[in-house]
């Protein structure tokens, strides 16, 4: 992660939010790319812009060089058609992805009109999973495991969230490292982020406590109306910096784009809704920048997720790790050697290594037999079992 910059600021210049306007800087190109952070779009409050913010975020920041995957996981399908995809006449969706075994991420994904940026698609099929979820053992990490193999190809990844909290919005909180908000500058929207806010503290405290709010995004805003500015104003109020300065307009330009299947930056890509959108793009980056790396200690539900399971003759244990093999083992760990084994698994994810829990203990395995091969009797596991017998 590059050096974060000291923020500097418009001299004398308030921005929508009645603070002082930051000057953002331009994004220094990837030199690598992967692993994705994971970004829920959400409220529960439907018309709010969170599918406009999902498909114009996203492609404002893949004109930046980010390699992004825009996930829609709401059953209408709506991000599916403001890229030009009719959800009707797809053959397989994020519905198959979670449902049926043996299809992968890969085998369902659409490459957009844009570049670097693609698509896990929805349609009418997707309402039926949180029906058909309800038993299933590890039902709020279903979205986070069919995911997990394509995070080192991306750099961001997108969740559009359907407009409710049930339990496909659960999921996508379960696996987002952070949440962006699109509020509606009106009095309804505002009455149901209490709502919302104390959801994700659940899916914090309960479920992923590596999740955060990135921030509230003011849309549909009329500076003209006194309405719109107050609402605003009370926004800042209640939740300080975690309001963007960057605030979205209201135009036409917009449903304009989604008829024609485009993002707002290649519809119309000289106006001032692309170039809100560009803006915060810049913000979103220059927050994440900014943000202190932090490795998190994850609950017990994100340990005791389904893993894949073993050859028959176990018993029917689970064993450690989701890769399939054709011999494998099972290897019981304490709760304290589990807790380190994750702690491992999310320090290396914070310095861009993606590995399961499988992987990292075969890849100890191969340094401790490197290691006693070449020391013999000063090899370090050695050493360690001679000062604890």
């Amino acid at each position: 992660m590059a050096a974060s910059r000291a923020m500097e600021y418009k001299p004398g210049v308030l921005g929508p939010t009645g603070r002082p306007l930051p000057v953002f800087p331009d994004p220094e190109p990837l030199l690598a790319h992967g692993p994705a952070r994971v970004v829920a779009v959400c409220n529960q409050k439907g018309g709010v812009g969170k599918t406009t913010t999902t498909i114009s975020l996203g492609a404002a920041l893949a004109e930046r060089g980010r390699r992004v995957l825009l996930v829609d996981f709401d059953p209408q399908g709506a991000l599916s058609v403001g890229l030009g995809f009719q959800p009707h006449e797809l053959e397989a969706t994020v519905y198959n992805l979670l449902m049926e075994r043996g299809i992968t991420a890969r085998e369902v994904l659409f490459k957009t009109n844009v570049d670097s940026m693609d698509l896990l698609p929805s349609n009418i099929d997707l309402s039926g999973a949180e029906v058909q979820l309800v038993h299933e053992v590890g039902r709020e990490f279903v979205l986070g495991r069919v995911l997990e193999p394509v995070i080192p190809d991306y750099d961001i990844i997108l969740i559009d969230c359907q407009p409710s909290l049930g339990l496909l919005t659960v999921n996508a909180l379960a696996c987002a490292d952070g949440v962006i908000v699109p509020l509606e500058c009106e009095y309804f929207a505002l009455r149901g982020v209490a709502l919302l806010m104390e959801t994700i503290d659940k899916v914090s405290s309960r479920l992923s406590p590596k999740l955060t709010l990135d921030g509230l995004l003011a849309t549909m805003y009329d500076s003209r109306t006194l309405h719109t500015r107050e609402v605003l104003a009370g926004v800042v109020k209640g939740f300080g910096d975690k309001v963007y300065h960057t605030v979205i307009n209201r135009t036409v330009r917009f449903p304009d784009a989604s008829v024609a299947g485009e993002p707002i930056t290649r519809f119309d890509s000289t106006s001032a809704g692309a170039n809100s959108y560009r803006e915060l793009a810049k913000e979103v980056l220059a927050r994440w920048q900014q943000a202190e790396p932090a490795v998190h200690l994850p609950g017990v539900a994100e340990l005791l997720r389904p893993a894949a399971r073993s050859p028959a003759g176990d018993s029917g244990r689970l064993a450690s790790g989701r890769e399939q093999h054709t011999q494998k083992i099972t290897v019981y760990l304490s709760g304290s050697e589990l807790l380190d084994l994750e702690r491992a698994r999310l320090s290396l994810r914070a310095y861009g290594v993606a590995a399961d829990r499988g992987r990292i203990v075969r890849e100890a395995l191969a340094m401790l037999l490197a290691d006693l091969d070449a020391e013999g009797e000063r090899s370090l596991i050695a050493r360690r079992l001679r000062e604890g017998a």
